[in-house]
């Protein structure tokens, strides 16, 4: 798992283009600032085999939102 919990994962995302060992491994990425199903289409470009949406907001209990991409 690669922790970019601190970006959000969308399509104006650094932390894709700063990491090349995305490839066949689970990133984490923030909630917010773009649709799932972009944060999908930018793990997916980057060679990642999906993608844990965290939720960065202390309310009530911790969420997790889980999106799995089939490239079949």
């Amino acid at each position: 798992m690669i922790d970019f919990s601190e970006d959000h994962g969308c399509f104006n995302s650094t932390a894709y283009t700063n990491d090349s060992s995305v490839g066949n491994k689970m990133v984490a990425v923030a909630r917010g600032s773009c649709s799932f199903s972009e944060k999908a289409m930018m793990a997916q470009k980057y060679g990642a085999v999906g993608i844990l949406i965290v939720s960065a907001e202390k309310v009530g209990e911790p969420a997790v939102n889980v999106l799995i991409v089939s490239t079949d």
